[in-house]
Protein backbone atom coordinates (compact mmCIF):
# COMPACT_ATOMS: atom_id res chain seq x y z
CA UNK A 1 0.00 0.00 0.00
CA UNK A 2 1.46 3.37 -1.20
CA UNK A 3 2.04 6.39 1.40
CA UNK A 4 -0.92 8.06 -0.44
CA UNK A 5 -3.11 5.18 0.15
CA UNK A 6 -2.42 5.13 3.82
CA UNK A 7 -2.78 8.90 4.27
CA UNK A 8 -6.57 8.11 2.15
CA UNK A 9 -7.55 5.54 4.73
CA UNK A 10 -6.92 7.87 8.04
CA UNK A 11 -8.57 11.39 6.26
CA UNK A 12 -11.66 9.10 5.23
CA UNK A 13 -12.24 7.43 8.83
CA UNK A 14 -11.50 11.05 10.64
CA UNK A 15 -13.85 12.78 7.86
CA UNK A 16 -16.34 10.33 8.59
CA UNK A 17 -16.48 10.30 12.23
CA UNK A 18 -17.05 14.06 11.89
CA UNK A 19 -20.73 13.03 10.25
CA UNK A 20 -19.37 13.36 6.18
CA UNK A 21 -20.71 10.37 4.74
CA UNK A 22 -18.16 10.67 1.57
CA UNK A 23 -19.77 8.81 -1.18
CA UNK A 24 -18.44 10.55 -3.91
CA UNK A 25 -15.13 11.02 -2.41
CA UNK A 26 -14.96 7.40 -1.00
CA UNK A 27 -15.03 6.48 -5.14
CA UNK A 28 -13.32 8.67 -6.44
CA UNK A 29 -10.48 9.47 -4.03
CA UNK A 30 -9.17 5.52 -4.20
CA UNK A 31 -9.28 5.70 -8.27
CA UNK A 32 -7.25 9.23 -7.85
CA UNK A 33 -4.48 7.22 -5.93
CA UNK A 34 -4.34 4.37 -7.44
CA UNK A 35 -3.57 6.61 -10.90
CA UNK A 36 -0.89 8.36 -8.70
CA UNK A 37 0.72 4.96 -7.77
CA UNK A 38 0.59 3.88 -11.30
CA UNK A 39 3.11 6.82 -11.98
CA UNK A 40 4.84 6.38 -9.17
CA UNK A 41 4.62 9.83 -7.48
CA UNK A 42 4.03 10.28 -4.15
CA UNK A 43 3.11 14.26 -3.85
CA UNK A 44 -0.15 15.67 -5.32
CA UNK A 45 0.70 19.09 -7.25
CA UNK A 46 -1.65 21.20 -9.10
CA UNK A 47 -0.67 19.76 -12.19
CA UNK A 48 -1.22 15.83 -11.48
CA UNK A 49 -4.56 16.94 -10.10
CA UNK A 50 -5.62 18.85 -13.01
CA UNK A 51 -4.31 15.91 -14.81
CA UNK A 52 -6.38 13.34 -13.34
CA UNK A 53 -9.24 15.74 -13.09
CA UNK A 54 -9.54 16.27 -16.74
CA UNK A 55 -10.28 12.75 -17.47
CA UNK A 56 -12.38 11.66 -19.63
CA UNK A 57 -11.35 14.69 -21.72
CA UNK A 58 -14.52 14.05 -24.04
CA UNK A 59 -17.16 15.65 -20.96
CA UNK A 60 -18.11 19.26 -21.51
CA UNK A 61 -20.15 18.57 -18.25
CA UNK A 62 -19.08 19.60 -14.71
CA UNK A 63 -17.73 16.48 -13.78
CA UNK A 64 -14.30 17.97 -13.34
CA UNK A 65 -14.93 20.34 -11.19
CA UNK A 66 -16.44 17.49 -8.86
CA UNK A 67 -13.14 15.72 -9.74
CA UNK A 68 -11.06 18.40 -8.75
CA UNK A 69 -13.16 19.01 -5.75
CA UNK A 70 -12.40 15.64 -4.06
CA UNK A 71 -9.05 15.97 -4.40
CA UNK A 72 -8.66 19.18 -3.27
CA UNK A 73 -9.88 18.39 0.15
CA UNK A 74 -7.64 15.79 0.38
CA UNK A 75 -4.92 17.65 -0.70
CA UNK A 76 -5.63 20.56 2.00
CA UNK A 77 -5.23 17.48 4.56
CA UNK A 78 -2.48 16.20 3.19
CA UNK A 79 -0.70 19.71 2.93
CA UNK A 80 -1.48 20.18 6.74
CA UNK A 81 0.60 17.48 7.01
CA UNK A 82 3.43 17.77 4.99
CA UNK A 83 3.81 21.38 3.09
CA UNK A 84 4.96 20.01 -0.13
CA UNK A 85 1.80 19.05 -0.77
CA UNK A 86 0.11 21.44 -3.13
CA UNK A 87 -3.77 22.27 -3.63
CA UNK A 88 -5.49 23.11 -6.40
CA UNK A 89 -6.97 26.66 -6.41
CA UNK A 90 -10.71 26.83 -5.45
CA UNK A 91 -10.79 28.76 -9.35
CA UNK A 92 -9.27 26.60 -11.17
CA UNK A 93 -12.18 24.08 -13.01
CA UNK A 94 -14.73 26.29 -12.20
CA UNK A 95 -18.43 25.34 -11.42
CA UNK A 96 -20.46 26.54 -14.46
CA UNK A 97 -24.22 27.44 -14.92
CA UNK A 98 -25.98 26.21 -17.89
CA UNK A 99 -28.83 28.38 -19.38
CA UNK A 100 -31.21 27.29 -21.65
CA UNK A 101 -30.23 28.83 -24.98
CA UNK A 102 -32.84 30.77 -26.49
CA UNK A 103 -34.50 29.43 -30.01
CA UNK A 104 -34.83 31.87 -32.81
CA UNK A 105 -37.87 30.99 -35.30
CA UNK A 106 -36.75 31.61 -39.10
CA UNK A 107 -39.29 33.43 -40.90
CA UNK A 108 -41.11 30.00 -42.96
CA UNK A 109 -41.36 28.58 -39.19
CA UNK A 110 -42.89 32.12 -37.76
CA UNK A 111 -45.65 32.01 -40.28
CA UNK A 112 -46.85 28.40 -40.32
CA UNK A 113 -50.43 28.41 -39.46
CA UNK A 114 -50.85 26.40 -36.37
CA UNK A 115 -48.31 29.36 -34.98
CA UNK A 116 -50.47 32.09 -36.49
CA UNK A 117 -53.20 30.44 -34.71
CA UNK A 118 -51.09 30.72 -31.80
CA UNK A 119 -50.68 34.22 -32.36
CA UNK A 120 -54.77 34.63 -31.95
CA UNK A 121 -55.35 32.02 -28.87
CA UNK A 122 -53.09 34.11 -27.31
CA UNK A 123 -54.46 37.17 -28.01
CA UNK A 124 -58.27 35.98 -26.71
CA UNK A 125 -56.60 35.08 -23.99
CA UNK A 126 -55.13 38.85 -23.81
CA UNK A 127 -58.92 39.87 -24.48
CA UNK A 128 -59.93 37.65 -21.38
CA UNK A 129 -61.54 34.91 -23.89
CA UNK A 130 -61.68 31.22 -22.92
CA UNK A 131 -59.65 29.05 -25.13
CA UNK A 132 -59.56 25.36 -24.21
CA UNK A 133 -56.70 24.06 -22.62
CA UNK A 134 -56.70 21.26 -25.22
CA UNK A 135 -56.18 23.80 -27.94
CA UNK A 136 -53.23 25.59 -26.96
CA UNK A 137 -51.21 22.19 -25.61
CA UNK A 138 -52.08 21.35 -29.25
CA UNK A 139 -50.75 24.43 -30.88
CA UNK A 140 -47.78 24.35 -28.57
CA UNK A 141 -46.34 21.01 -29.20
CA UNK A 142 -43.00 21.24 -30.84
CA UNK A 143 -40.94 18.57 -31.85
CA UNK A 144 -38.92 16.81 -29.09
CA UNK A 145 -35.40 17.62 -29.11
CA UNK A 146 -32.66 14.58 -28.74
CA UNK A 147 -32.30 15.27 -25.21
CA UNK A 148 -36.14 14.99 -24.40
CA UNK A 149 -35.89 11.70 -26.68
CA UNK A 150 -32.73 10.44 -24.41
CA UNK A 151 -34.52 11.11 -21.08
CA UNK A 152 -37.88 9.43 -22.44
CA UNK A 153 -35.83 6.19 -23.64
CA UNK A 154 -33.26 6.21 -20.94
CA UNK A 155 -34.41 7.96 -18.18
CA UNK A 156 -31.39 8.82 -15.84
CA UNK A 157 -29.55 5.31 -16.34
CA UNK A 158 -26.78 5.12 -18.25
CA UNK A 159 -27.10 4.14 -22.15
CA UNK A 160 -24.71 3.40 -25.26
CA UNK A 161 -24.84 5.23 -27.89
CA UNK A 162 -26.23 2.94 -30.59
CA UNK A 163 -28.95 2.23 -28.33
CA UNK A 164 -29.71 6.26 -28.86
CA UNK A 165 -28.80 5.54 -32.30
CA UNK A 166 -31.71 2.45 -32.75
CA UNK A 167 -33.99 5.10 -30.82
CA UNK A 168 -34.38 7.81 -33.84
CA UNK A 169 -31.15 10.10 -32.86
CA UNK A 170 -28.62 10.94 -35.08
CA UNK A 171 -25.26 10.32 -33.96
CA UNK A 172 -23.94 13.82 -35.09
CA UNK A 173 -26.87 14.90 -32.24
CA UNK A 174 -25.58 13.26 -29.75
CA UNK A 175 -21.81 13.97 -29.72
CA UNK A 176 -23.25 17.37 -30.00
CA UNK A 177 -25.16 17.15 -26.89
CA UNK A 178 -22.04 15.99 -25.38
CA UNK A 179 -20.14 18.71 -26.71
CA UNK A 180 -22.38 20.86 -25.22
CA UNK A 181 -22.37 19.52 -22.02
CA UNK A 182 -26.14 17.91 -21.69
CA UNK A 183 -24.60 14.25 -22.05
CA UNK A 184 -21.62 13.09 -19.68
CA UNK A 185 -19.16 9.87 -20.82
CA UNK A 186 -19.25 7.60 -18.16
CA UNK A 187 -17.44 5.24 -20.22
CA UNK A 188 -16.15 4.31 -24.06
CA UNK A 189 -19.43 4.34 -25.94
CA UNK A 190 -21.52 4.83 -22.61
CA UNK A 191 -23.26 8.03 -21.62
CA UNK A 192 -25.34 9.39 -19.42
CA UNK A 193 -27.66 12.75 -19.08
CA UNK A 194 -25.37 15.32 -17.22
CA UNK A 195 -28.69 16.44 -14.68
CA UNK A 196 -29.12 12.90 -13.16
CA UNK A 197 -29.24 12.33 -10.00
CA UNK A 198 -25.75 11.87 -8.75
CA UNK A 199 -26.35 7.78 -7.12
CA UNK A 200 -24.16 5.19 -5.40
CA UNK A 201 -22.57 2.72 -7.46
CA UNK A 202 -23.40 4.54 -10.80
CA UNK A 203 -19.68 2.77 -11.98
CA UNK A 204 -21.46 -0.45 -11.55
CA UNK A 205 -24.74 0.59 -13.85
CA UNK A 206 -21.62 2.54 -16.28
CA UNK A 207 -20.22 -1.23 -16.44
CA UNK A 208 -23.65 -2.97 -16.80
CA UNK A 209 -24.49 -0.98 -20.19
CA UNK A 210 -20.72 -0.85 -21.32
CA UNK A 211 -20.90 -5.07 -20.60
CA UNK A 212 -23.99 -6.51 -20.46
CA UNK A 213 -22.91 -10.11 -19.37
CA UNK A 214 -20.12 -8.83 -16.86
CA UNK A 215 -21.01 -9.09 -12.97
CA UNK A 216 -19.10 -7.21 -10.25
CA UNK A 217 -17.34 -9.72 -8.00
CA UNK A 218 -14.62 -9.96 -5.74
CA UNK A 219 -13.30 -7.03 -3.70
CA UNK A 220 -16.48 -4.82 -5.12
CA UNK A 221 -18.98 -7.36 -4.36
CA UNK A 222 -17.71 -7.95 -0.45
CA UNK A 223 -17.75 -4.17 0.23
CA UNK A 224 -21.02 -3.75 -1.55
CA UNK A 225 -22.91 -6.57 0.94
CA UNK A 226 -20.96 -4.55 3.29
CA UNK A 227 -18.86 -7.66 3.79
CA UNK A 228 -15.06 -5.63 3.83
CA UNK A 229 -13.99 -2.29 4.70
CA UNK A 230 -11.75 -1.93 2.11
CA UNK A 231 -11.74 0.89 -0.50
CA UNK A 232 -11.26 -1.10 -3.62
CA UNK A 233 -9.46 1.47 -6.03
CA UNK A 234 -10.69 -0.44 -8.92
CA UNK A 235 -14.36 -2.40 -10.02
CA UNK A 236 -13.28 -5.69 -9.76
CA UNK A 237 -15.92 -7.41 -13.52
CA UNK A 238 -15.99 -11.30 -14.08
CA UNK A 239 -16.44 -12.32 -17.81
CA UNK A 240 -17.41 -15.59 -18.57
CA UNK A 241 -14.46 -17.36 -20.47
CA UNK A 242 -14.59 -17.30 -23.89
CA UNK A 243 -16.46 -14.16 -24.30
CA UNK A 244 -15.47 -11.04 -25.89
CA UNK A 245 -12.73 -9.27 -23.39
CA UNK A 246 -13.86 -5.44 -23.63
CA UNK A 247 -11.11 -3.01 -23.41
CA UNK A 248 -12.27 -0.40 -20.30
CA UNK A 249 -9.96 3.11 -19.82
CA UNK A 250 -12.91 4.44 -17.11
CA UNK A 251 -14.07 3.85 -14.68
CA UNK A 252 -10.84 1.99 -13.44
CA UNK A 253 -11.67 -1.71 -13.58
CA UNK A 254 -9.90 -5.07 -13.14
CA UNK A 255 -11.38 -7.46 -15.31
CA UNK A 256 -11.37 -11.65 -14.61
CA UNK A 257 -12.64 -14.69 -16.52
CA UNK A 258 -15.36 -16.81 -14.67
CA UNK A 259 -16.51 -20.31 -16.15
CA UNK A 260 -18.95 -20.03 -18.35
CA UNK A 261 -20.92 -22.75 -17.21
CA UNK A 262 -21.44 -21.91 -13.91
CA UNK A 263 -21.04 -17.96 -14.73
CA UNK A 264 -24.95 -17.25 -14.30
CA UNK A 265 -24.84 -19.11 -10.72
CA UNK A 266 -26.33 -16.67 -8.33
CA UNK A 267 -25.53 -14.11 -10.39
CA UNK A 268 -28.50 -11.01 -8.88
CA UNK A 269 -29.60 -7.93 -10.82
CA UNK A 270 -29.97 -4.95 -8.62
CA UNK A 271 -30.79 -0.66 -9.12
CA UNK A 272 -29.03 2.18 -8.03
CA UNK A 273 -30.82 4.50 -6.05
CA UNK A 274 -31.56 6.26 -8.59
CA UNK A 275 -32.93 2.96 -10.67
CA UNK A 276 -29.73 1.85 -12.66
CA UNK A 277 -29.56 -1.38 -13.41
CA UNK A 278 -26.16 -3.38 -12.37
CA UNK A 279 -25.70 -7.46 -12.43
CA UNK A 280 -23.91 -8.97 -9.35
CA UNK A 281 -22.97 -11.98 -7.22
CA UNK A 282 -24.31 -12.63 -4.44
CA UNK A 283 -22.93 -12.62 -0.80
CA UNK A 284 -22.35 -15.90 -0.36
CA UNK A 285 -21.00 -16.33 -3.83
CA UNK A 286 -18.72 -13.35 -3.70
CA UNK A 287 -17.07 -14.98 -0.31
CA UNK A 288 -16.71 -18.23 -1.91
CA UNK A 289 -14.91 -16.41 -5.06
CA UNK A 290 -13.05 -14.83 -2.74
CA UNK A 291 -11.80 -17.86 -1.24
CA UNK A 292 -10.86 -19.17 -3.92
CA UNK A 293 -8.22 -16.52 -5.55
CA UNK A 294 -6.99 -15.31 -2.18
CA UNK A 295 -3.93 -14.30 -4.29
CA UNK A 296 -6.22 -11.67 -6.07
CA UNK A 297 -8.45 -10.52 -2.90
CA UNK A 298 -6.18 -10.88 0.32
CA UNK A 299 -6.38 -14.19 2.41
CA UNK A 300 -7.05 -11.77 5.46
CA UNK A 301 -9.67 -9.73 3.32
CA UNK A 302 -11.85 -12.97 2.54
CA UNK A 303 -11.21 -14.49 6.01
CA UNK A 304 -12.64 -11.38 7.45
CA UNK A 305 -15.39 -11.42 5.02
CA UNK A 306 -16.41 -15.30 5.96
CA UNK A 307 -16.57 -14.10 9.62
CA UNK A 308 -18.79 -11.12 9.00
CA UNK A 309 -21.32 -12.96 7.00
CA UNK A 310 -21.37 -16.05 9.25
CA UNK A 311 -22.15 -13.40 11.90
CA UNK A 312 -25.06 -11.45 10.25
CA UNK A 313 -28.64 -12.85 10.33
CA UNK A 314 -30.11 -14.92 8.17
CA UNK A 315 -26.15 -16.40 7.42
CA UNK A 316 -26.57 -19.55 5.65
CA UNK A 317 -23.03 -21.58 5.67
CA UNK A 318 -24.36 -24.95 4.28
CA UNK A 319 -25.24 -22.74 1.05
CA UNK A 320 -21.54 -21.45 1.17
CA UNK A 321 -20.24 -25.08 1.43
CA UNK A 322 -23.14 -26.15 -1.63
CA UNK A 323 -21.14 -23.22 -3.93
CA UNK A 324 -18.03 -23.66 -3.01
CA UNK A 325 -19.03 -27.78 -4.09
CA UNK A 326 -19.89 -26.00 -7.28
CA UNK A 327 -17.23 -23.72 -7.88
CA UNK A 328 -14.62 -25.19 -6.16
CA UNK A 329 -12.42 -24.67 -3.07
CA UNK A 330 -15.00 -26.72 -0.85
CA UNK A 331 -12.56 -27.87 1.13
CA UNK A 332 -10.77 -24.49 2.18
CA UNK A 333 -14.07 -23.21 2.88
CA UNK A 334 -15.30 -26.15 5.28
CA UNK A 335 -11.84 -25.52 7.10
CA UNK A 336 -12.72 -21.95 7.30
CA UNK A 337 -15.96 -22.46 8.44
CA UNK A 338 -14.88 -25.03 11.24
CA UNK A 339 -12.47 -22.23 12.91
CA UNK A 340 -14.97 -19.73 12.49
CA UNK A 341 -17.59 -21.41 13.94
CA UNK A 342 -15.92 -23.70 16.97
Amino acid sequence: MSSLEQHLTGYLAVRRAMGYKLARAGKLLPQFTAWMAERDQSLITTELALQWATCPLATGSNWHHQRLSVVRGFAAHLHAIDAMHEVPAADLLPWRSRHAVPYLYTNAEVFEPDRLHLAEVLQAAANKSSPSAGEVVRICRVPSSGLTIIKQHFGNRPFRVHEAVDAGIPRHQIYRLRDKGDLVVLSRGVMQSVDSDPAMNTEFAALATRVPDGTICLSSGLSYWDLSDELPARIDLAVPRGAHWPKIDMPATRLHRFAAATFGLDRLARHTDAGEPFWIYSAPRCIVDAMRVPHVVGRDVALAALSRYTRQAGADPLRLTALARQLGGERRIREALEVILA
